[in-house]
């Protein structure tokens, strides 16, 4: 065999393999969210091709829906404890669940708490070293820790 034939071969076979490799874009499909980088947003045009896709377009975010977020954080609270009664479970498995959260969270409670023993040990942190604002944390988290047991003891009976 030929130098000129072996030569012509190997680059064949690597031609070959380099076609069969390389990635393309060409069987990417297209974005279904159409005139989604248009420069007008608000155009009707818009409104309607997002519509035929089953999209609706989002309303930007004003001063009014940031009020109205903010009403919302305000009764979050009531609306938690509405969307728990209304949930399709039995209420004592609804009771189990939320104690099985509060034990999530104590579990987290403990292990920040672990982290924060171990930061002052190694560190050598003395109380005299704490911010003011540190000893009236530790008196408002001794009395939530407080009412907390308190309340677990009513749950119990």
């Amino acid at each position: 065999m030929k130098l000129s034939n072996l030569k012509k071969m190997i680059g064949e076979v690597i031609k070959e393999k380099l076609y069969t490799e390389s990635s393309t874009t060409g069987a990417v499909a297209g974005y279904a969210t159409p005139f989604a980088f248009s420069a007008n947003k608000n155009s009707k045009g818009n409104e309607k091709a997002a519509e035929t896709v089953g999209y609706k377009l989002v309303r930007e975010l004003t001063k009014e829906i940031l009020k109205e977020m903010e009403r919302t954080k305000l009764t979050e609270g009531r609306a938690r404890y509405l969307n728990l009664r209304e949930y399709p479970m039995k209420n004592h498995s609804k009771v189990s669940y939320l104690i099985q959260e509060v034990n999530r969270m104590l579990k987290e409670i403990e292990y920040i708490t672990d982290l924060n023993l171990r930061l002052k040990n190694e560190t050598k942190v003395g109380p005299d070293q704490y911010w003011k604002r540190t000893s009236d944390h530790f008196k408002s988290i001794n009395e939530r820790i407080r009412r907390v047991c308190r309340k677990l003891e009513y749950l119990k009976r």
